[in-house]
């Protein structure tokens, strides 16, 4: 796919940036860095600003995806400096800053998190695109889970669903935001419901055909944190009862998922939800789940 020889040399290297992101989310990060060598090697010998940005987003999405934070910073900073240079905003400038925004809230940096999603979404309501839009609310949704604000991120995590559903048919990207969900419930100390929507997101990243959380160390902390907590609050056999509800395979996923951003619970998901709580949030946090339970 990637040595195809009547492509110029941009051509190539917007070609290599894709294949580095099909191969991050295949979980394949070595054939990732071969990409990516690649396209740096490419861009290098062009000079071009905009195509040094693109390469250099593939070296911070694969650093970002093998849990090495302090990179991943210097790359993303490093390529939105050259989108801006180039004089460029597009989609992939949204998807820098979003990115940058996600590895700082995994970093646990709530304060930077916020400020870069909240960039990434002023840049992405110019654009015309519904799923990029989506993609910067999410990312805006994560931030603000971190920093304990969790009506907003629930709400900015709904409406980056509301885009999916109608406008985006990417499958994992749907699967994130389900896992988010869940994050936020389990924040809240709402257990039952947080189990729930684990089993929903094992359900959603099963019909997206990759790992859960992409196999990213980095992305499965706060997950495997979440998880601990509701084992811990409700038991093993009523967290099962729980996800098994969510992940069943007779539930209709889309009709669910729909129910969700209505705020309609489906008959299969627990109810209440506890009021938002500080303390919850922190139990969550990437740098608490590093902690052994």
């Amino acid at each position: 796919m990637l040595a195809i020889g009547s492509l110029t040399a941009a051509d190539r290297i917007e070609l290599l940036w894709t294949g580095t992101l099909l191969a991050v989310v295949c979980a394949d990060l070595s054939l990732a860095a071969i990409r990516s060598r690649k396209a740096m090697a490419l861009a290098r010998y062009l000079d071009d600003d905009y195509l040094l940005g693109t390469a250099l987003l593939t070296k911070a999405t694969i650093a970002f995806n093998s849990n090495d934070p302090a990179n991943a910073d210097v790359y993303f900073t490093r390529c939105v400096e050259l989108f801006e240079r180039s004089g460029r905003q597009d989609t992939k400038t949204i998807m820098a800053y979003c990115m940058h925004a996600q590895a700082t809230t995994l970093a646990g940096d709530a304060g930077r998190a916020v400020e870069l999603a909240q960039q990434a979404v002023q840049i992405a309501d110019t654009q015309r695109e519904p799923a990029i839009r989506g993609f910067a609310w999410y990312t805006l949704a994560m931030a603000e889970w971190l920093a304990g604000h969790l009506v907003e991120a629930t709400g900015h995590a709904m409406a980056s669903l509301r885009v999916k559903l109608g406008h985006d048919e990417e499958s994992s990207g749907r699967a994130l935001l389900v896992e988010l969900l869940a994050w936020i419930a389990g924040s809240q100390h709402a257990d039952e419901r947080a189990a729930w929507l684990l089993g929903l997101a094992s359900r959603a990243w099963r019909d997206a055909g990759v790992k859960v959380l992409f196999g990213s160390e980095s992305w499965l902390q706060p997950h495997q944190a979440c998880v601990r907590q509701a084992l811990r609050t409700l038991g093993a056999q009523a967290f099962q009862v729980a996800f098994e509800s969510g992940a069943a395979r007779n539930v209709d996923l889309d009709q669910t998922l729909t129910d969700l951003v209505n705020e309609q619970a489906p008959a299969t998901a627990p109810a209440g939800v506890a009021a938002d709580t500080r303390a919850g949030q922190q139990a969550l946090t990437p740098g608490s789940s590093r902690s052994p339970s």
